[in-house]
């Protein structure tokens, strides 16, 4: 019911404004957006990109534990158990992968490259679409980061064993092409250069996040002030 009065504005009888649901958040009205066209556009195809990539694993999950835990609403922390699971999963194709070939190997370099493509919607994401403007908080997110970059460096790896290397000696080499070091000395052809090229990808993408998240939590944090040094706390 809408009431009347000499006192009260006008825009007390519209209608309430609605929340939009941003990509970490309820805003009200939502962030204002950049007017730069190509911008807009690539951040609108990486939020039906992570839709889409959602719906088979991460999707169902969420609403089961959303529905069990948190009264429907999404459960603070399933992220936690959906990382967790990854883990697990990347842990069993790394000891599978030495022991396979043909087929099962493809099947192994399928789901570790599915998990590559969620981690780097995320956080390409994250850098590039203006409606992610709140986060629960830095710490966590670097959290996942840490975490979610273990996870791409050891499915590099996995990626170059693939092409004949073996997996102790891959996570160096892995972990060189991650920190934009390039194709890895010893590996030659075009899968371990396809290799380098994402780990390359994920290292900018990664990298570039985390510095972000590192600003964040130390513009937060710490204040330049007048004061009486105490030591460190």
């Amino acid at each position: 019911m809408c009431l009347r009065s000499v006192a009260i504005r006008r825009r007390s009888c519209e209608a309430p404004r609605r929340l939009r649901v941003g990509s970490t958040a309820l805003e009200p009205g939502g962030p204002e957006q950049s007017s730069d066209k190509v911008v807009l556009w690539i951040a609108e195809r990486l939020r039906e990109l992570q839709r889409a990539i959602n719906i088979p694993f991460y999707r169902p999950q969420e609403r089961f534990f959303a529905k069990r835990y948190s009264s429907g609403h999404p459960w603070l922390y399933f992220n936690y158990v959906y990382a967790a699971e990854w883990v697990a999963v990347i842990a069993v194709l790394a000891v599978l992968a030495s022991r396979v070939s043909g087929a099962w190997q493809l099947v192994i370099v399928s789901v570790a490259l599915w998990r590559v493509a969620e981690i780097l919607t995320w956080y390409v994401k994250l850098l590039l679409d203006e409606t992610h403007t709140n986060i629960l908080s830095g710490e966590r997110n670097l959290l996942f980061l840490i975490i979610d970059s273990a996870t791409f460096v050891t499915i590099l790896a996995l990626l170059l064993e693939a092409g004949g290397g073996s997996l102790p000696g891959a996570i160096p080499d892995a972990l060189s092409a991650f920190t934009l070091n390039g194709r890895p000395a010893g590996y030659e052809g075009p899968w371990s250069s396809a290799v380098a090229v994402l780990g390359a990808a994920g290292g900018v993408a990664m990298l570039g996040a985390g510095l972000a998240l590192l600003l964040e939590i130390i513009s937060r944090r710490i204040k330049a002030g007048p004061g009486r040094y105490t030591g460190p706390r």
